[in-house]
This record gives C-alpha cells, sequence and structure tokens, in this order.
C-alpha cells in the first residue's frame, strides 16, 4: 500500500476505496434501497471506516506517540459509498508537536466532493477541536419525537467492554489502512485496536436501547482522543457514556453525547469520545415497508 507523502505543508494519503460491508443489512442507511428513499447516493459508508485512513498520516505528523495520547476530530458533511475513491489530507504539525492540533479532511475524488473535515492532535492542545467546536454552535434543541426520552445531562450505566482478537480480524482483510501492530507485537507489547475497534470499545457506552424510537440512524461526528494509549485487543474496559444535549434539524433529530473509557484495574480513564448520532425524521414509516 502506498505511504502517505508530504506535499505543500500537508500530508497526502492514497487513493483508495473503503468497502461498505452493511449493504445487505434491512432498515439501515448502508442499505443502498433505504438510503436512496432517504435521499441519500446509496448505500453509505460508516463513518467511522474513514478513521482508519488517517492512521497512517497520523503517524507521519505524530510518531507512534499519537496511539498513546493522540485524538482525532471528524465531523461527516457527505457521506461516500461503496468502493468510492477518496482521499485523506493532513497538516504537517509546525512547531512543537506536544499539545498541537492539525487540520484534516477528506475529498471524494472522482465526485470532487468534501466528505468530511476535522483535526487531530497530540497530547492536550489549548485550541478547541473541530467537532467540540460544532458541538458549542450546536442549534436551539426544538422539539424532539425519536429521542424524546432522552434527557440531557443523564449518565449511564456503566459497561464492561472489551475487543477480542476474533473481531479484530474481522478488520484484517477489509481495512483500507492495514497495520502489523493491529494483529501482533507492537511497540507497547501486544496487538492495539485500530481506529475502529476503539470506537466499538467507547460506543458500548451508549447504552439507551427502549428509549430511543424506531428510526434510521448514522453517525453524525465522532472525536476520539487516547489519553492513556494505547487501547490494547484482549482487554478489559469500563465504558460510561452521559447524554449531553439532543435537538433537531429541518431533516434530523440528533444526540450528543460523551463517553469516558476506564481501566477496570486501576480506575485511570484511558481514552474518551464525544459523538453525535443523527436520526432521520420519517424514517419509522419507511422501516415498516422494508
Amino acid at each position: 500500500m502506498n505511504a502517505p507523502v508530504r506535499q505543500d505543508g500537508r500530508i497526502v494519503g492514497p487513493v483508495l476505496q473503503p468497502r461498505n460491508l452493511h449493504q445487505a443489512k434491512r432498515g439501515s442507511i448502508h442499505n443502498a434501497n433505504v438510503a436512496t428513499k432517504l435521499g441519500f447516493r446509496g448505500g453509505t459508508i460508516a463513518g467511522i471506516i474513514h478513521h482508519e485512513q488517517f492512521a497512517p498520516l497520523l503517524l507521519d505528523a505524530y510518531g507512534p506517540a499519537w496511539f498513546e495520547r493522540g485524538g482525532i476530530s471528524l465531523y461527516y458533511l457527505q457521506a461516500s459509498t461503496h468502493a468510492e475513491d477518496v482521499q485523506a489530507f493532513a497538516d504537517v504539525p509546525t512547531g512543537e508537536v506536544e499539545n498541537s492540533q492539525i487540520r484534516l479532511s477528506m475529498e471524494q475524488t472522482d465526485q470532487g466532493f468534501t466528505v468530511l473535515e476535522g483535526t487531530a492532535c497530540l497530547g492536550r492542545p489549548v485550541e478547541r477541536s473541530y467537532v467540540r467546536e460544532r458541538f458549542d454552535a450546536r442549534r436551539e434543541p426544538g422539539e424532539t419525537v425519536i429521542l424524546a426520552d432522552l434527557v440531557a445531562g443523564e449518565t449511564l450505566d456503566p459497561v464492561n467492554v472489551r475487543v477480542d482478537m476474533a473481531q479484530q480480524d474481522e478488520r484484517r482483510s477489509v481495512t483500507t489502512a492495514p497495520h502489523d501492530w493491529y494483529w501482533g507485537d507492537s511497540p507497547w507489547g501486544g496487538a492495539i485496536t485500530t481506529p475502529v475497534t476503539a470506537f466499538r470499545l467507547l460506543n458500548g457506552g451508549f447504552s439507551v436501547r427502549g428509549l430511543v424510537k424506531e428510526a434510521v440512524g448514522l453517525y453524525g461526528a465522532i472525536e476520539i482522543n487516547v489519553r492513556q494509549g494505547p487501547l490494547f485487543v484482549d482487554r478489559d474496559y469500563v465504558a460510561q457514556g452521559k447524554i449531553l444535549a439532543t435537538g433537531e434539524t429541518p431533516k434530523t433529530e440528533y444526540c450528543w453525547w460523551e463517553c469516558h473509557l476506564t481501566d477496570p484495574a486501576t480506575g485511570d480513564e484511558v481514552a474518551d469520545m464525544l459523538m453525535m448520532y443523527r436520526f432521520m425524521k420519517g424514517s419509522a414509516e419507511l422501516l415498516k415497508q422494508t
């Protein structure tokens, strides 16, 4: 696989083709029949899949320390579909890299639209991340129906989470950016999570089954910060989420929430996530027909 290159102050990744692994899933935004009826071009690629494509660029920018105390913050603007050409870009850090932040973007190269924008960091920069800025600038809540039972400020029950090697192996043949550290020895002594399986650990904290009415959902934004890492395969963690806000736009209802991941042996926080879920208005009736 082609390595990223530095050009004109940016780190430029190769053009890659992420795969939509959930095209056959009924009632899902990844299903072409459902997605096109909701106004999308086809079954969408899950936003978190694109995070893996940035890992080589951030290793170039920050080195292995990015897996120990790095962050990635992406806001999804327009969905790509199965095997479309997409290319990732990152600014080259200037000056001291510790506690620095750089801009990220991804382009769909065939049709020329921007898939996402965001930031990445090492340590704890003074600047607000891209997703945190969007959270701070969120709309007034408005009236929700799909998310009417979610309460802003509510802390969710802690959940024991773990990614085993069988789950990690699911990414081996499909990731756009494989690395030996994901499946064997790493500088830290064992296999570390991919960005997708790191998300699975943190997403375990969104335990609100029964509180969200039936609707087609999609990811609006995901920010993951590793505080004391890296995150390991075959290791137990505890995830605890909190609902931060709900609201609505003309086409969606949305929920902002955060999750904190801790090491049960020490109680130390090892990672956190800020995320926005979107739910398509009017999709409940569509789900009845699929």
